[in-house]
């Protein structure tokens, strides 16, 4: 409905979001209200080119800013988001001597910059003063950067699916969110935030107005990360070994001081030379680690109604890759030849089959993928909101490849290591 429509405290609330922003206090991004269904689910990304409804783009240029504008105040308890450690005297001095952004983050480690992430986290969603010693670094490395914006004082009907995607926060803003039976919203997002004065989970009664859903109805917001659908590359099998060498003929020649001049034997023939050995498989490739989950936080102003189930976690980790066999033995050489006039009468033998080329190592396993925090604040709950964490498991090691036939075999080095978990989500309902 119209903003001047609302009543004076869901005014309020709606108006608060886009005054922080900058806006007018009845902005909307898009004309009416959204209703998702038809061919296929709706996309709302902080890509304009990939989103189905354009949205509002904003420049943040501090992280302070953006605590101002889409923060939870320092007030609220935090102990559910994980500060990281105290900055260093190494990082201090990068951070101080650092030319550029690439500069910086390439000085980096991997830890230093999950650090400077971690910490970002607690200054828009927790108590900015636990991180405060960041704020320089994280500016430096994170800003300025861009919002998303999607508003609308009309109802936002979800009927279906809802896809929403984005490498910069993202932040719905809408007097009242009903879900459907079929719909869902699922957050691909690094950063998605919603402000709504109500969410309702609903069936469409249309003639009395919007009842409870039956139930067994699911209705969901799923944050988890889809995992892996391939496992990594297999090794390569390896080739047979080659046939080894062929024995020696035999020698024969004829005796001259003997009448007749008859053949003698010198030397039998010998026996064929072993085969050459098989070749080794190569090992299976390491699975990748899930990809980490991004953060969401919904704050509903007014209620709740019916039930509600958010998913969160990190993705599972990829099946390593399968090692390469190896290959067989090559056969041994050909006897050699007894002589074409029967002086050599002892027959030599095919040389035995060569040793058979191991087996090689499965990929590792791929480690889980990090969960993240998710925050639901409300005022009043008429139904329930069910935590459900998911994801975030190692793949499967990689199976070793088989040991190749041969004298001896080859053996195999086995499967690939075992992958570890990864962190579960936080996922927080708090009354405001």
């Amino acid at each position: 409905m119209p903003f001047e429509s609302l009543d004076p405290e869901a005014q309020k609330n709606y108006a608060e979001v886009n005054v922080r922003l900058g806006l007018p206090p009845d902005f909307s991004s898009h004309e009416g209200g959204l209703e998702s269904g038809g061919d296929g689910p709706l996309v709302l990304s902080s890509d304009p080119l990939e989103s189905h409804i354009t949205p509002r783009i904003i420049t943040v240029a501090s992280i302070a800013q953006m605590n101002e504008m889409l923060g939870i105040p320092d007030s609220f308890p935090d102990d559910h988001i994980e500060a990281p450690p105290p900055l260093t005297d190494k990082i201090l001095d990068h951070l101080a001597n650092a030319q550029s952004t690439y500069e910086l983050w390439n000085g980096l480690s991997e830890t230093d910059v999950k650090n400077v992430r971690k910490a970002a986290t607690v200054f828009v969603l927790g108590n900015s003063e636990r991180v405060k010693e960041y704020e320089p670094l994280i500016n430096s490395a994170l800003f300025p950067t861009k919002v998303a914006y999607f508003a609308s004082s009309d109802p936002f009907i979800i009927k279906d699916k809802i896809v929403v995607k984005g490498n910069t926060p993202i932040l719905w803003n809408y007097d009242k969110i009903i879900m459907e039976p079929g719909g869902s919203i699922v957050s691909e997002a690094e950063d998605f935030k919603i402000n709504c004065n109500n969410f309702v989970t609903v069936s469409p009664q249309l003639k009395n107005g919007y009842e409870a859903a039956d139930p067994g109805t699911d209705f969901v917001i799923d944050i988890s990360v889809a995992g892996y659908t391939k496992a990594a590359p297999d090794g390569q099998d390896a080739k047979p070994g080659p046939q080894g060498p062929p024995g020696n003929g035999a020698v024969e020649k004829q005796d001259m001081g003997v009448k007749g001049c008859p053949w003698v034997c010198v030397t039998q023939a010998q026996d064929g030379k072993p085969g050459i050995k098989g070749g080794d498989g190569t090992p299976g490739s390491p699975g990748g680690r899930g990809q980490n989950q991004g953060t969401f936080t919904m704050t509903v102003k007014q209620a709740i109604t019916g039930k509600l189930i958010i998913i969160a976690g990190g993705g599972n980790g990829q099946d390593g890759g399968k090692g390469g066999n190896g290959g067989d033995g090559g056969p041994g050489g050909l006897p050699g030849d007894v002589g074409a006039h029967g002086a050599c009468t002892t027959k030599a033998n095919q040389g035995p089959q060569g040793p058979g080329g191991r087996g090689a190592i499965g990929g590792k396993a791929g480690d889980g993928g990090d969960g993240n925090v998710v925050t639901i604040y409300y005022t009043s709950l008429q139904g329930g909101v069910e935590p459900k964490k998911v994801g975030g498991l190692p793949g499967n090691p990689g199976k070793g490849g088989t040991e190749g036939g041969g004298n001896p075999p080859g053996g195999s080095d086995g499967n690939g290591g075992t992958g570890i978990n990864g962190k579960p989500s936080d996922i927080i309902v708090k009354q405001l």
